[in-house]
């Protein structure tokens, strides 16, 4: 079970935050699965209906000689580039529709991790209304995002790997900072960007990720190496076993099929939301660290306020005993002057407890 109250906008450890991922992943698994197998289905009938009879008109190549040994032989130089575009088709598309997925499955974990389902508001958390505002709402921005950082990490990796290991660890949260940043300034003036802040959306998560990520570097490090792992570590299974196994004898033609193209999604729906949950949690983590985060602070990100229910509001001083226990007056001593109104929020604070 999720812990409730004030235990909900505290620090958590690494093995806290994979203790919480399990818990959020058991707690929403079919809302999860049901996004994720909407658009596994939508990537198949994309790439099966509309995108492979288009390339096989630029191509110029048949549905019979696209399905032969002659296509699929590695060996055979005349069409292995075009096999190679196949495959790399496939892989994009792949990649910006689990961005959009990835929207609907963080609005899901935000609502969970509210625990709005005590007193009925949770009736908004099913697979399609996380969907739509999460995912569908948000797909630009989400679909440009996920552009931008994949070629810059990219480009990254291709310079001794270093770099691009960097960028993916900082552009991290960039997905949750556009869902729930969206969703709150949808709810305020319009998702219009405020005086010195980035005109774009897309450019503002990414820049939000990376002050949220700035300082923590272990902590994200180690956080989103074990995203990734888990999602290369499904991907070779489901190859090793099923794709290598089940279907050895037809595993070439699997790209060019509308089946074949679900059975390479698969692992897409088992995955995608333990990494979006990991993704959440973290930005909800440091943005309890850095910026005082409380439950009041994440029912504005919902769009919401606390009339909705019973739930108690943990204070910006409750957090700030949270996460710097008996070292607070130390540390607030050393607030410089540019934080001086958060400071002014969190004496203001002391005696606010709503029920």
């Amino acid at each position: 079970m999720l812990p409730q109250g004030d235990h909900l906008f505290k620090r958590l450890s690494l093995d806290e935050t994979l203790s919480r991922v399990w818990d959020v992943y058991m707690k929403g698994f079919w809302t999860f699965l049901k996004i994720c197998l909407v658009v596994s289905l939508l990537n198949a009938f994309i790439w099966s209906w509309l995108m492979l009879p288009v390339l096989r008109w630029v191509l110029g190549v048949t549905e019979s000689t696209l399905l032969s040994n002659e296509f699929n032989d590695q060996n055979n130089d005349k069409y292995t580039l075009d096999a190679a575009l196949l495959t790399f088709l496939h892989g994009i598309l792949e990649a910006l529709l689990a961005s959009v997925a990835s929207g609907g499955i963080i609005l899901a974990v935000a609502f969970i991790y509210a625990d709005e389902q005590e007193d009925g508001v949770n009736g908004r958390l099913n697979w399609w209304v996380c969907l739509r505002d999460g995912g569908l709402k948000n797909a630009v921005t989400l679909i440009t995002a996920s552009a931008i950082t994949t070629i810059g990490e990219v480009v990254g990796i291709l310079f001794f790997w270093v770099p691009g290991i960097y960028l993916l660890v900082i552009w991290f949260l960039t997905n949750p900072a556009i869902v729930l940043e969206s969703n709150r300034n949808n709810n305020s003036n319009g998702n219009n960007a405020v005086d010195g802040e980035h005109p774009s959306p897309s450019i503002r998560a990414i820049l939000k990720s990376q002050n949220l990520t700035r300082g923590s570097w272990c902590y994200c490090f180690c956080t989103a190496l074990i995203g990734y792992a888990v999602v290369v570590l499904m991907k070779i299974l489901w190859i090793m076993i099923v794709l290598e196994g089940i279907f050895k004898d037809t595993d070439q033609y699997l790209l060019y099929t509308l089946t074949g193209s679900l059975l390479m999604t698969v692992p897409l729906a088992l995955v995608l939301p333990i990494f979006a949950i990991l993704q959440t949690i973290m930005y909800f983590n440091l943005r309890v660290e850095k910026e005082g985060m409380n439950f009041e602070a994440l029912l504005k990100d919902l769009g919401q306020t606390t009339e909705h229910g019973s739930y108690r509001q943990v204070s910006l001083l409750e957090t700030a005993h949270a996460v710097l226990g008996d070292d607070l007056e130390l540390h607030t001593e050393s607030i410089p002057q540019n934080n001086s109104n958060r400071l002014s929020q969190v004496e203001t604070a002391q005696g606010e407890v709503m029920l």
